[in-house]
This record gives C-alpha cells, structure tokens and sequence, in this order.
C-alpha cells in the first residue's frame, strides 16, 4: 500500500515550485523597469518622461550631434513610434518629421524653444523644426500618446 502522505507532499511540493518559477517570470527580468523602457545615459527629466510615457522603440539613444539637419519618422512602419525615439542634436539642427503612416500627429509637451502641434496628419507629411536653444524636448502622437507613442530629443550646445 502506498502512503497517502507522501504522494500528497509531492504533489505540493511541485505545486509550489511551479507557482514560484511562474511568479518570477512576471515580476521582472526585463531592464530594470515597469514599463519596458531602457534605462538611458539621459537627462532625468528625460528618462522620466519615457518611463512615465511607457515609450515605445525608447531603447538607445542616436547620436546626432554636428548634423545640421536630421529626419525623425512619425508612424515607422504603421506601428506607434518615432524612430529614433531618443536623439542627441546640436543647437542650430533642423529636424524633419516624416510620416510613414496615416492618422498622427507631432506635439510638443515641452520645448526650450517653439512649441508645436501638427495636427493629425496622412503618410508622406513633413514638419520641419530647428532648435536653437539648448533643453530637453519632449513630444507625442495625439491620438496614440496612451501606446507609447512618445519621444525627446536632447538639444545641446
């Protein structure tokens, strides 16, 4: 006859081993945060921003510094995010949205310089900025702001 007891502790013991790997696997393990953004060599203003905002494509930051004029697109591939997400421009840089697909918009939450709102726009629209002023810019997609579709570009002497 087998005893009961020890079947029954088995089978607990395994029960709670499975739940604990389970529970691991949704308390964490990405990079650091709740919301999937990269923790960035940025200002805090910034990586505050991109947390709070739960960024989308926010996982790097490019280096743009010393162009004199640089494209950002609005929509990459239909999907709601601007690519690159997070740049680093000199003062003086003309920046160029491009939209890749129909139904959002461009909309500063903070700029050291102009603010700005295209309105919701249609693939193939352009924007253009240049900033003159050294700070953090922050901006968004009106319609898509709730799924992450949300930037900065960091403006520097």
């Amino acid at each position: 006859m087998v005893d009961d007891s020890v079947n029954r502790r088995h089978v607990l013991a395994a029960t709670g081993a499975a739940i604990s790997v389970g529970l691991a696997g949704c308390s964490g393990g990405g990079d650091g945060d709740d919301n999937g953004t990269a923790d960035l060599d940025v200002p805090d203003e910034v990586q505050q921003w991109l947390d709070d905002e739960g960024a989308n494509n926010a996982d790097s930051v490019e280096d743009l510094t010393g162009e004199s004029a640089v494209t950002i697109v609005n929509g990459e591939g239909g999907n709601f995010r601007f690519a690159p997400a997070v740049a680093r421009i000199s003062t003086g840089t003309t920046v160029t949205w491009e939209w890749d697909s129909a139904g959002h918009s461009c909309t500063s939450e903070q700029t050291p310089g102009e603010s700005f709102d295209t309105g919701v726009q249609g693939e193939g629209h352009t924007f253009e900025q240049t900033f003159d002023t050294a700070g953090n810019v922050l901006y968004y997609c009106n319609p898509h702001r709730a799924n992450g579709h949300v930037a900065a570009l960091i403006v520097e002497e």
